[in-house]
């Protein structure tokens, strides 16, 4: 036996059933049309499903809302994962399949195959590998793509991405400013040997100096000779 209804949808009439009986138990008259919609044997097969789920408890007489249910309604949505995931393992056939290809990538023929083993009825095994796998997905519990489905675990739910730790984080920042750090100082010893290449390629400038000399025209030739050799040296001649 397993629940005609998936679990996301469940949750949606556990709402209203939390609402309903806010009071009190209510009797199956109230809850089946007004939380359900539905008086007839559509309304009792609802019903039978968030019982299976945990999300409704008590007799026709008088149907009440179940502690899960309730903390479903008040949980934030960063923390219902873990009680969709109770309600989830309440239904026994799905507890057993999930068991069975817990942590591991399957096929849905595969998983067929096993509801057949847990003698589900043939006609009826299509939905019912359907709603586990939908129910499953809804709580986070595994992820279908196409003809394969991957679980996870009761602990960790779907495999997401991985996260680096907070020490791969810190080493990946400090391989950055490395980086950093190596590039300005790339950047600066390019700039100075610019700067250099620039200096040296400027021509050298003139001397503005210049030589003031007398010739005495009785000087020694020697002399002479000296002080020409000067004034051609400094450019003055």
């Amino acid at each position: 036996m397993f629940p005609r209804v998936r679990l996301k949808d469940a949750v949606v009439f556990a709402r209203k059933l939390v609402s309903k009986t806010h009071t009190g138990p209510q009797p199956a008259t109230v809850i089946l049309s007004g939380v359900f919609g539905a008086a007839g044997p559509q309304g009792q097969v609802r019903a039978s499903a968030l019982k299976q789920y945990d999300l409704l408890s008590g007799t026709p007489k008088a149907y009440t809302a179940t502690d899960l249910a309730r903390k479903i309604v008040a949980a934030p949505i960063e923390e219902l994962t873990p009680h969709l995931a109770k309600a989830f393992f309440k239904v026994k056939p799905f507890k057993t399949l999930f068991d069975t290809f817990s942590n591991d990538t399957v096929s849905v023929a595969r998983v067929r195959q096993q509801a057949l083993n847990l003698k589900v009825h043939p006609e009826v095994v299509d939905e019912c590998v359907d709603l586990f796998l939908l129910s499953a997905a809804d709580a986070e519990l595994a992820n279908r793509s196409g003809t394969d489905v991957t679980f996870g675990t009761v602990a960790s739910g779907i495999v997401r991405e991985p996260i680096e730790s907070e020490e791969e984080l810190d080493e990946t920042n400090l391989n950055n400013v490395e980086q950093e750090n190596t590039e300005e100082a790339e950047n600066e010893t390019e700039y100075r040997l610019d700067g250099r290449k620039m200096r040296s390629q400027q021509p050298a400038p003139k001397s503005k100096a210049s030589l003031e000399i007398k010739i005495d025209p009785s000087m020694d030739p020697e002399k002479l000779d000296k002080l020409l050799g000067v004034l051609k040296k400094y450019g003055q001649i």
